[in-house]
């Protein structure tokens, strides 16, 4: 369950916690960066999938490793359309789930308005890498309106 007034990360899981074209042994390769990236900060995590186990939100959360898992508050309901699909599931998700500040680590900028600035793109070639993390970390450090 979402906290109310803290921040929240929207977190695509392919294409960011391992590249697109990931096997078995390099799913969620990128979890450690992620745990180091975010540290101790007071930040929820709500996932964007479309997974098929998706649907059944322990299943999902046990995919985290156990420092994450408890951040894990939700996950988006996957929206039709093809234009800015993501960006409409966050959307709905905030409207129900007010959050003051929030950003988004995601690899594909069609999802998402040109005037997204919460977007934070991965390479889904690459996933999550020290550039990213960097802008994670700026956030964390620099919240809006505080």
């Amino acid at each position: 369950m979402p906290t109310p007034g803290r921040r929240t990360l929207f977190l695509g899981l392919d294409g960011v916690m391992h590249h697109r074209n990931s096997n078995v042994a390099q799913f969620l390769s990128r979890m450690p960066l992620l745990e180091q990236t975010l540290g101790p900060s007071d930040i929820d995590i709500v996932v964007l999938s479309c997974w098929d186990f998706a649907s059944d939100f322990d299943r999902l959360k046990a995919v985290f490793s156990p420092a994450l898992r408890g951040r894990v508050v939700g996950r988006t309901v996957e929206e039709t359309g093809a234009l800015h699909k993501r960006f409409k599931e966050i959307q709905s998700w905030l409207r129900a789930h007010p959050a003051p500040d929030w950003r988004v680590l995601d690899s594909d900028p069609y999802d998402y308005p040109d005037a997204c600035t919460e977007f934070i793109r991965c390479s889904p070639a690459v996933g999550l890498t020290a550039t990213q993390a960097e802008a994670v970390k700026l956030w964390i450090q620099h919240p809006k309106g505080r």
